[in-house]
């Protein structure tokens, strides 16, 4: 049984507690401190080989997810322009109407490439869900007073498939969400400005939504119990999911992201649970 009252707890590793309170501050500390916590993720993997290979099959999942979503990018964002804007000929155009519709055709594919990224990104999850279970049960016993117990194939199985039923809900919300955003293409000029806005902010909370899924689902916490407590600390996620979906754009970056955000999520939440904002532990077995 996790404890989420705030009593001290005996900890494995000082090192990884931070100095003031996760939760306290103004909403600008509460944010930067948010996207400080891949970098924690970081630092917590890299000197702990031992648990290296279980941060290998997310990596191997996720580098061909982000291949595929670069692949449509490229050779789809053309496409897509065209259906609102078709290509200038050569021979009939001015240069600089070609240069426009180039530059709005890259401008494009960029966002397309989010949009996939984060897509397959979620996906890459619901495929690698049982590594990332152990690794925030891993986490979590240097972390927190919550030992590792011996390995249960119905538990890790029922805790990973009720994480990829959670994140195909997300996955569906954030598609339903980016659908009515992208006819704001459709307003001239102010409509792609605040596309490019609402969609960033909506892949940044579902970037958030995603990473902080897998401590959740070990708690058999449920879907809407997650948006929930996800609600009460919407500062320190958009921190944490705005430096995780820049990461996701970075080539080469992108491939090892998922592995760390993870390690940054699960030490956010046993930071908040030793604060007192922890969920309920609804024992062991599958999910509802």
């Amino acid at each position: 049984m996790v404890r989420t009252s705030g009593e001290d707890l005996p900890v494995r590793d000082h090192s990884l507690w931070p100095v003031v309170p996760v939760a306290s501050g103004s909403v600008v500390r509460r944010f930067v401190r948010g996207a400080s916590y891949p970098w924690r993720g970081l630092r917590f993997l890299f000197p702990r080989t031992e648990i290296w290979p279980w941060a290998a099959g997310p990596f191997l999942i996720t580098l061909w997810m982000i291949l595929g979503a670069l692949w449509g990018a490229v050779w789809y964002g053309d496409d897509l322009l065209a259906l609102f804007w078709t290509r200038p000929a050569l021979h009939s155009s001015g240069t600089f109407e070609i240069v426009l519709w180039d530059m709005v055709a890259n401008w494009l594919r960029l966002l397309v490439f989010l949009v996939l990224a984060v897509a397959s990104w979620i996906l890459g999850n619901m495929l690698a869900s049982p590594f990332y279970d152990v690794l925030a049960e891993k986490t979590e016993g240097l972390v927190l007073d919550r030992p590792e117990h011996p390995f249960d194939w119905r538990i890790a199985f029922g805790d990973a498939w009720m994480s990829i039923r959670h994140s195909a809900l997300g996955l569906l919300l954030y598609l339903l969400v980016m659908g009515p955003l992208f006819l704001l293409n459709l307003i001239p000029g102010v409509g792609s400005v605040l596309y490019t806005a609402l969609s960033t902010a909506a892949t940044v909370f579902f970037v958030a939504r995603e990473l902080m899924d897998i401590p959740l689902s070990r708690r058999r916490t449920p879907f809407v119990a997650k948006l929930r407590w996800m609600a009460g600390h919407k500062a320190l996620l958009a921190g944490m999911g705005a430096v995780c979906t820049l990461l996701l754009m970075v080539p080469l970056v992108n491939f090892f992201a998922m592995p760390i955000a993870v390690m940054g999520g699960t030490l956010m939440y046993c930071h908040l649970d030793r604060e007192g904002f922890g969920v309920p532990q609804r024992g062991p077995g599958f999910g509802s």
